[in-house]
């Protein structure tokens, strides 16, 4: 067994799984893509042919709404119509073999921090990386690595290798007392209440994987983050974009079937629960015996029904990665049409709608309602993060807390007025797409290297510009940030943030060295492969710099507007670590006031120059950028700072002084109009010299994220340059060496 490095914080970590049924489950498959085709039909185990299936499921169809039916009856609820014929199929002994786009279940695993001691900690189970049962979920990940041929079959030891990998957090420790928080953490989580002044709660985390992600795969940043106090709900999407998940479904098997091996009255009682609402699975449901009253029943134990049955491996629904050629649409490494696009736009819907359910189920917990978990989840705490065996044993060696009493202490404990939302690849895409609807809880978004490909763009979206009125902190890699059309994609999109809001417009820092997978695990599982120019550790240490201290400025400033309001007594004297307001700074705009509505309209279409670029598609995005950075300057240094002889000759460096000039940042060359990012380097910069932030278009917190960064995390990055397959290709391509030292925040 490997365990992957400790986190840096004061609190041990722990992790418990939650997967409850949705309130309004639903498909999300867009209309010209058949739900056969998506989702294959099977009978006792055996796949359904194509024409069979199409005809049971126009029948299942029919069985949802009776041709007959009254005004009264058609008005019934969504939800009974799914019920209908996810019964009409179980009758029949059909099922679904996969759940891709079906909104079923909401799963995610829940990081949180503990205060037990470290000697005492190593009695719990730590935490599979891959998750368990193995041999389960090993065969999503063969799926995946399938999609790139059948050489791929030659790196399956490296899928034993992955499957070796045990987490630093560990299965059910007890919660902290949030008492125990850092107060700059805790600030802001008072609303409207002056009793309550001294409570303190601990900060929430919503985080959206990217592709071929799931909610174990990032683990070192969710731990990393409640190690210093955060919960972190880690939702694994269920859309066809990760590495693949399952979803505890199929009750209606053991309901309605004849076939079932349940007796009538376990099926009577399995009925029951379902008027409760727990229609999406029975793993590990209670079930109550004969005369036990409801309450009993939902609080019954952990055991998990059909245990013991043979046919268990088909009380479940498969969500695999999607492959879009699977379904007669073109791979995403070619160009996208209209289809390819509106697939991707409806796994973008269905993870807002995961995101919104997420949210439901946080609120549930703190308002203590325990009966609601107890009665309604469809997994144990911890069976399928460390195996039933060593889950069992240690909740009989240690007497862990069955759900309800496991709960119980959280109830009133996470600050859920002042959320966080954060996303990876196309979990950025996801929050730039949430965060333009009309939702309200969250009042900012953190992104991590977003893929913008399928994020609708204002340059030719009018129905989007301005919606993004939540400010927007990008935390990019160097490969990324060099991809030329991606990068001027994002500096559009965020554009609706500087527009819309005159205190908190966001900022970008790109990450110098730092690749597209550096954001996830894959660099401490296997560096050999997946390891950048920056070392896995300083750049997770990096990451989760930034993005702690832009939190702990927002919560800062909204707790500094509480008292400037008078919601909250003034306890300035005890919080001494609070800072003034952030705000943008526009070149000649001291005062940050709001641009003219002229120079945004310019923005939205500046262009990224870049010269020679070559219309290539490199198997990796991050290749793709770096590739055309190299073009640029292809023997080292790409880039560079004012060193840089195609910049001088432009009449440009990256420390300009301000200047009256509120447009300066854009320059117009010939007939196109050409956004230049303005990389600057404060660590490289001497005290003869003026300060590189000078003139520049940031939003003040990025000052105060970048100096606390310098402080704590630069000084200590090592400059070894880890050997990989990635930085392998790069020297090949004639990339020696990215545009600043390796770690470097720009």
């Amino acid at each position: 067994m490997k365990i992957l490095p400790p986190y840096s914080g004061r609190f041990e970590v722990g992790a418990v799984d939650l997967e409850l049924p949705v309130r309004e489950p639903r498909d999300f498959l867009p209309e010209y893509l058949n739900p056969i085709l998506v989702n294959k039909l099977d009978r006792h185990g055996h796949k359904v042919g194509n024409r069979k299936a199409r005809k049971v499921y126009e029948a299942c169809q029919k069985s949802a709404m009776p041709e007959n039916a009254s005004k009264e009856e058609e008005a019934f609820s969504h939800d009974q119509a799914w019920l209908n014929q996810a019964r009409y199929l179980s009758e029949k002994g059909y099922r679904f073999d996969n759940a891709i786009l079906r909104f079923q279940t909401i799963l995610c695993t829940m990081y949180y921090p503990s205060d037990i001691k470290r000697k005492d900690a190593t009695l719990y189970p730590n935490v599979a990386w891959l998750g368990r049962p193995f041999k389960k979920t090993m065969l999503p990940v063969l799926d995946y690595m399938s999609m790139y041929g059948s050489w791929a079959k030659l790196f399956f030891p490296v899928v034993l290798q992955m499957g070796r990998f045990h987490l630093q957090a560990r299965v059910a420790l007890p919660l902290a007392d949030p008492a125990n928080v850092s107060p700059a953490l805790s600030q802001g989580t008072f609303e409207g209440d002056t009793r309550n002044l001294d409570k303190q709660k601990f900060p929430v985390v919503i985080f959206s994987h990217g592709l071929g992600g799931n909610r174990l795969g990032y683990s070192q940043f969710c731990g990393e983050l409640a190690s210093h106090g955060f919960i972190v709900a880690a939702i694994e999407h269920r859309d066809g974009s990760g590495l693949g998940s399952f979803v505890w479904t199929e009750v209606d098997q053991l309901l309605y079937s004849k076939d079932s091996p349940l007796d009538k009255k376990t099926q009577k009682r399995l009925r029951r629960l379902r008027a409760w609402g727990a229609a999406e699975s029975v793993y590990n449901m209670p079930i109550g015996d004969d005369g036990e009253d409801d309450a009993t029943a939902r609080n019954k134990a952990d055991e998990p029904l059909g245990k013991d049955m043979k046919n268990l491996q088909n009380m479940f629904a498969k969500v695999p990665y999607l492959p879009f050629e699977s379904v007669g649409l073109a791979s995403f490494m070619d160009k996208q049409g209209e289809k390819e696009t509106g697939l991707r736009q409806a796994q973008l819907a269905m993870r807002a709608a995961e995101i919104e359910e997420m949210v439901f189920v946080l609120n549930r917990i703190n308002n203590g309602d325990c009966d609601f978990l107890a009665s309604l989840r469809t997994r144990s705490l911890g069976t399928s993060l460390c195996g039933a065996k060593k889950y069992g044993g240690a909740r009989k060696r240690l007497s862990l807390p069955r759900v309800t009493e496991f709960f119980a202490k959280w109830k009133g404990q996470m600050d859920l007025k002042f959320p966080s939302l954060i996303g990876h690849s196309f979990g950025g895409a996801t929050l730039f797409e949430y965060l333009r609807t009309d939702q309200e809880h969250f009042q900012y978004g953190i992104v991590l290297d977003p893929w913008m490909d399928f994020v609708r763009d204002p340059a030719t979206d009018k129905s989007v510009r301005g919606c993004l009125n939540k400010p927007t902190y990008v935390i990019n890699s160097e490969g990324f940030t060099l991809w030329r059309e991606h990068y001027n994609k994002l500096c559009r999109v965020l554009m609706d943030g500087v527009v819309n809001g005159h205190l908190d417009r966001g900022w970008l820092f790109t990450v110098s060295g730092a690749n597209h997978t550096d954001f996830s695990d894959m660099p401490f599982l296997l560096p050999g492969i997946f390891g950048s120019a920056l070392p896995a550790k300083d750049a997770n240490r990096t990451i989760t710099t930034l993005t702690i201290e832009q939190i702990i400025s927002l919560r800062q400033q909204k707790h500094l507007r509480q008292i400037e309001t008078g919601s909250i007594l003034n306890d300035l004297g005890t919080h001494k670590q609070n800072t003034k307001m952030g705000g943008l700074r526009l070149n000649g705009d001291p005062d940050g006031q709001k641009p003219s509505q002229n120079v945004f309209n310019k923005l939205y279409s500046a262009a990224l120059r870049s010269r020679g670029s070559k219309k290539k598609n490199p198997f990796l995005w991050e290749l793709r950028g770096w590739r055309e950075g190299g073009e640029r300057r292809p023997h080292g240094h790409h880039l560079s700072k004012a060193s840089g002889d195609d910049m001088k000759r432009e009449g440009r460096t990256s420390r300009n002084s301000a200047r009256e000039d509120t447009f300066s940042e854009v320059s117009v060359q010939g007939s196109g109009e050409d956004l230049k990012p303005q990389f600057i380097d404060p660590v490289q910069h001497s005290e003869d010299q003026p300060d590189p932030w000078e003139g520049i278009v940031i939003d003040s917190d990025a000052r105060r994220v970048y100096d606390v960064w310098e402080k704590q995390v630069y000084h200590k990055l090592g400059r070894r340059y880890p050997y990989s397959m990635i930085t392998f290709a790069l020297w090949l391509m004639g990339i020696r060496g990215g545009f600043a030292v390796a770690g470097h925040v720009l």
